[in-house]
């Protein structure tokens, strides 16, 4: 069991090290406008960076499709199956 002093001591250093952090920076004061600011700065740069064709991904999508009728008919053709089977059980 650790004595008094020993507890003092480790407080000590404790606070000592506490103190030689570094402060941290406070957040910047968030208004309602510079909010919407922020808002809208966000939005143009994701739709900017991260913008989807999305005609282009559907005509993909529809060729992979048309390619598995052609090279796995049986699989096609079992998978039909069972979404027709699926959507009659359905109620």
């Amino acid at each position: 069991m650790a004595t008094k002093a020993e507890l003092e001591s480790e407080l000590a250093d404790l606070k000592r090290q506490l103190a030689e952090r570094p402060k941290p920076e406070p957040a910047p004061e968030v208004t309602p406008e510079s909010d919407v600011e922020t808002s809208d700065a966000v939005a143009s740069e994701a739709t900017n960076e991260d913008a989807i064709d999305w005609e282009a991904e559907l005509g993909e999508l529809v060729e992979q499709f048309d390619d598995l009728t052609h090279k796995k008919p049986l699989l096609f053709a079992l998978g039909a199956f069972t979404i027709g089977y699926l959507l009659g059980r359905s109620k």
